[in-house]
């Protein structure tokens, strides 16, 4: 299959979805950060403002 053998063409395969599934986890890590910090901006700036 596309200048693979049946083997090798395996290996690709279990190899993309992990890659896929890295970038996919990857992606949603940093999506609920960056959710999460407006959450607790203001309790932030609450405990980092001057007096």
């Amino acid at each position: 299959m596309y200048g693979y053998n049946s083997e090798q063409f395996k290996k690709f395969k279990k190899y993309a979805w992990l890659v896929l599934l890295s970038f996919g986890f990857t992606y949603l890590f940093f999506y609920n950060g960056r959710q999460n910090i407006n959450l607790v901006m203001d309790l932030l700036k609450e405990e980092f403002s001057p007096l």
